[in-house]
């Protein structure tokens, strides 16, 4: 049973991954939002421009940054899957043993 509570953890930590990743990115662009409009009230030819070139780059990086963390989830998925794999006729044996000796009881 430590490997199906293995198995969840390590599920719920990567969903604790993205989420943290989507906050940031949320972040990233209310950031981003912010400069803009900043930039809008400064105002010159250029600051459309700069704006432009600033959320491309904020953009990049959190692409960057999620692509790594839902790689990392993929892996950690795939561990799991393969773990589940090999164990889980095992698995329902234990089970359903230990139904049956708790009916008998």
């Amino acid at each position: 049973m430590d490997i199906i509570a293995e198995i969840l953890e390590t599920d719920r930590l990567a969903e604790e991954k993205l989420a943290e990743a989507e906050r940031k990115r949320s972040a990233m662009l209310e950031n981003t939002r912010r400069e803009q409009e900043r930039l809008s009230r400064l105002a010159d030819e250029n600051s459309g421009e700069y704006a432009a070139a600033l959320k491309k780059e904020y953009d990049s990086r959190l692409d960057t940054e999620l692509a790594a963390l839902k790689e990392q989830e993929n892996k950690s998925i795939a561990a799991l899957e393969e773990i589940f794999g090999r164990s889980s006729d095992r698995w329902a044996e234990e089970i359903f043993a230990r139904c049956i000796s708790l009916d008998g009881k």
